[in-house]
């Protein structure tokens, strides 16, 4: 009994360190909220590699398959470390996979703000050329730079 409840113990730490770990840029949670729109220029466009922010289930079945195989080895004491081994090492594993899989290219826009302020946004939505104009849209409840969502979009 005390075994399962280490397991299940070992397992919900490993899956909800990994969950908060994690970064979705692109999760939609701005319906029906006030959002302020500045105009701008883009100055540049750089190309950069990112993820879409799944929901960690590579980490939580590579944590389950770590448990399962860790059980499998040694006696006692040890095969109770060798399975929360299993876990850690399987939980970071699987993440890590899922990671790699997610990639999407996406672009980091700077922008040059018609009241002279400079700007980095990534997106991956849209094409942007350098001369472009567009609108940064932004929450002025969260402001510039308080986890605030800010995205840039071709006017």
């Amino acid at each position: 009994m005390k075994f399962s409840i280490f397991i299940a113990l070992s397992l919900s730490l490993i899956s909800g360190c990994a969950v908060a770990a994690r970064y979705n840029p692109y999760l939609y949670q701005n319906g029906m909220t006030q959002n302020d729109v500045v105009l701008g220029r883009v100055i540049a466009v750089q190309p950069v590699t990112g993820g879409t922010g799944a929901e960690n289930v590579g980490g939580l079945l590579g944590a389950v398959g770590g448990l399962a195989l860790g059980n499998r080895v040694g006696h006692g004491v040890g095969k109770l470390i060798a399975t929360v081994a299993g876990g850690v090492l399987g939980g970071i594993f699987g993440s890590r996979i899922e990671q790699h899989l997610e990639r999407t290219p996406v672009v980091q826009v700077t922008v040059r703000l018609d009241d002279g302020r400079i700007i980095a946004v990534v997106e991956k939505q849209f094409e942007f050329e350098v001369g472009q104009r567009v609108q940064v849209i932004y929450s002025p409840s969260r402001g510039w730079g308080h986890r605030g969502t800010v995205r840039v979009l071709p006017l």
